[in-house]
Protein backbone atom coordinates (compact mmCIF):
# COMPACT_ATOMS: atom_id res chain seq x y z
CA UNK A 1 0.00 0.00 0.00
CA UNK A 2 1.74 3.53 -0.82
CA UNK A 3 1.59 6.53 1.33
CA UNK A 4 -1.80 7.97 0.32
CA UNK A 5 -0.81 11.63 2.07
CA UNK A 6 0.93 14.09 0.46
CA UNK A 7 4.39 14.89 1.68
CA UNK A 8 5.17 18.80 2.33
CA UNK A 9 9.42 17.97 0.88
CA UNK A 10 9.69 14.57 -1.37
CA UNK A 11 10.75 11.67 0.34
CA UNK A 12 12.39 9.74 -2.96
CA UNK A 13 14.51 7.18 -0.81
CA UNK A 14 12.48 6.78 2.28
CA UNK A 15 9.47 4.88 0.25
CA UNK A 16 12.68 3.80 -2.29
CA UNK A 17 13.42 -0.14 -3.25
CA UNK A 18 17.17 -1.33 -2.18
CA UNK A 19 20.21 -1.34 -4.50
CA UNK A 20 20.41 0.44 -7.79
CA UNK A 21 16.62 1.81 -7.04
CA UNK A 22 18.15 4.06 -4.18
CA UNK A 23 21.01 5.32 -7.06
CA UNK A 24 18.21 5.82 -9.45
CA UNK A 25 16.45 7.85 -7.07
CA UNK A 26 19.96 9.77 -6.22
CA UNK A 27 20.21 11.19 -9.34
CA UNK A 28 16.49 12.11 -9.03
CA UNK A 29 17.87 14.70 -6.04
CA UNK A 30 19.55 16.57 -8.48
CA UNK A 31 16.78 17.85 -9.78
CA UNK A 32 15.52 19.09 -6.17
CA UNK A 33 16.59 21.86 -3.96
CA UNK A 34 16.27 20.44 -0.81
CA UNK A 35 15.02 17.43 0.43
CA UNK A 36 15.03 15.41 3.87
CA UNK A 37 16.04 11.78 4.81
CA UNK A 38 15.60 8.94 7.18
CA UNK A 39 19.67 8.32 8.43
CA UNK A 40 19.80 5.52 10.22
CA UNK A 41 20.52 6.84 13.33
CA UNK A 42 16.30 7.28 13.20
CA UNK A 43 16.02 3.79 13.65
CA UNK A 44 18.38 3.67 16.01
CA UNK A 45 16.97 6.25 18.50
CA UNK A 46 13.49 5.23 17.92
CA UNK A 47 14.13 1.34 18.97
CA UNK A 48 11.62 0.75 21.65
CA UNK A 49 9.19 3.21 20.19
CA UNK A 50 6.05 2.69 22.23
CA UNK A 51 2.77 3.16 20.48
CA UNK A 52 1.24 6.64 21.04
CA UNK A 53 -2.64 7.97 20.51
CA UNK A 54 -3.84 11.55 20.29
CA UNK A 55 -7.69 12.50 20.55
CA UNK A 56 -9.79 15.46 19.54
CA UNK A 57 -13.36 16.01 19.98
CA UNK A 58 -14.42 14.49 16.79
CA UNK A 59 -11.01 12.22 16.16
CA UNK A 60 -8.40 9.93 17.06
CA UNK A 61 -5.33 8.33 16.03
CA UNK A 62 -2.93 5.48 16.87
CA UNK A 63 0.35 4.83 15.92
CA UNK A 64 2.30 1.90 16.43
CA UNK A 65 6.10 1.54 15.43
CA UNK A 66 7.90 -1.42 14.63
CA UNK A 67 11.86 -1.68 13.11
CA UNK A 68 11.85 -5.08 10.80
CA UNK A 69 15.22 -4.50 9.99
CA UNK A 70 18.00 -2.21 10.67
CA UNK A 71 17.38 -0.23 7.88
CA UNK A 72 13.09 0.33 7.79
CA UNK A 73 10.89 1.68 10.34
CA UNK A 74 7.32 1.27 10.14
CA UNK A 75 4.19 3.08 11.00
CA UNK A 76 0.86 1.55 10.98
CA UNK A 77 -2.12 3.96 11.86
CA UNK A 78 -5.66 3.61 13.14
CA UNK A 79 -7.85 7.23 12.42
CA UNK A 80 -10.86 7.14 13.81
CA UNK A 81 -12.92 10.45 12.39
CA UNK A 82 -16.85 11.14 13.53
CA UNK A 83 -19.36 11.45 10.39
CA UNK A 84 -22.14 14.12 10.36
CA UNK A 85 -24.13 11.15 11.36
CA UNK A 86 -22.31 10.25 15.23
CA UNK A 87 -20.75 7.40 13.76
CA UNK A 88 -17.33 7.24 13.37
CA UNK A 89 -15.40 5.66 10.34
CA UNK A 90 -11.85 3.89 10.48
CA UNK A 91 -9.01 4.09 8.23
CA UNK A 92 -5.78 2.51 8.46
CA UNK A 93 -2.44 3.20 6.82
CA UNK A 94 1.07 1.76 6.93
CA UNK A 95 4.02 4.07 6.25
CA UNK A 96 7.36 2.14 5.89
CA UNK A 97 10.06 4.48 6.05
CA UNK A 98 13.71 3.38 4.55
CA UNK A 99 16.80 5.00 6.22
CA UNK A 100 19.86 5.27 4.47
CA UNK A 101 23.25 6.16 5.61
CA UNK A 102 23.16 9.72 4.12
CA UNK A 103 27.15 10.28 4.29
CA UNK A 104 27.60 9.15 1.08
CA UNK A 105 25.16 11.77 -0.64
CA UNK A 106 27.79 14.68 -1.31
CA UNK A 107 30.09 12.53 -2.65
CA UNK A 108 26.99 10.69 -4.84
CA UNK A 109 25.65 14.24 -6.65
CA UNK A 110 29.29 15.46 -6.84
CA UNK A 111 29.51 12.95 -9.65
CA UNK A 112 26.29 14.27 -11.00
CA UNK A 113 27.64 18.13 -10.80
CA UNK A 114 25.95 18.94 -7.80
CA UNK A 115 27.25 20.87 -4.43
CA UNK A 116 25.52 19.06 -1.63
CA UNK A 117 25.92 19.35 2.14
CA UNK A 118 23.86 16.77 5.14
CA UNK A 119 23.01 18.77 7.62
CA UNK A 120 20.32 19.02 10.61
CA UNK A 121 18.18 22.09 9.34
CA UNK A 122 17.16 23.52 6.60
CA UNK A 123 19.94 25.99 7.15
CA UNK A 124 18.05 27.34 10.22
CA UNK A 125 19.34 26.27 13.38
CA UNK A 126 16.47 27.67 15.56
CA UNK A 127 14.31 25.16 13.78
CA UNK A 128 16.48 21.57 13.96
CA UNK A 129 15.07 18.66 12.05
CA UNK A 130 14.09 15.72 14.60
CA UNK A 131 16.97 13.31 15.35
CA UNK A 132 17.70 11.22 12.67
CA UNK A 133 16.35 13.11 10.29
CA UNK A 134 18.58 14.63 7.55
CA UNK A 135 18.61 17.92 5.48
CA UNK A 136 20.47 17.50 1.80
CA UNK A 137 20.68 20.83 0.55
CA UNK A 138 22.10 20.99 -3.18
CA UNK A 139 22.98 23.28 -5.90
CA UNK A 140 24.67 22.89 -9.20
CA UNK A 141 27.80 25.53 -9.49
Amino acid sequence: MGDPLPARRPHLLRHGRQGGRRRDLLARLSQRLAVDLCDLEWGTTRQDATARARIGDDWAIITRFSQPTPDRFDRDLTTFVRGEDGTYRREDEHHRNILIDTSPIPALLRERGVTATIGSSFNDATHPLPVGLRSVIGHKP
